[in-house]
């Protein structure tokens, strides 16, 4: 609406008796079945993930449309204060080029 992305949560239930690796593969695999973790950690709040290289666009890049639906869908799974995002090793987020703000409506 007006040249402003909206994001629109879709609700899934994930089993609780799963690991973290678990959890975080099925959101990957909810937004692209091609997407491949290669490993998980958490440390002081914040999860890092790993992720092949498949995830790239055409220039070698995380789009922002994906940071965002990964950030948006990853934070849901815990009180994480920070997702970050390594392919190949090498941070895969742009920092200076976006802020996320989670904003909760309740409609009746």
């Amino acid at each position: 609406i007006e040249n402003v992305k909206y994001y629109v949560p879709i609700t899934y239930r994930i089993d609780n008796q799963i690991t973290l690796y678990q959890k975080v593969n099925f959101v990957l695999k909810e937004i692209d079945k091609s997407f491949v973790l290669n490993n998980v950690e958490t440390h002081d709040n914040i999860l890092k993930i790993e992720l092949e290289d498949n995830i790239l666009n055409d220039n070698e890049k995380l789009s922002l449309d994906l940071e965002t639906k990964l950030i948006l869908s990853l934070m849901t799974l815990s009180d994480f204060r920070d997702i970050h995002i390594y392919i190949n090793g090498e941070d895969a987020r742009n920092y200076n080029n976006s802020n996320i703000i989670i904003n909760y409506s309740h409609i009746e």
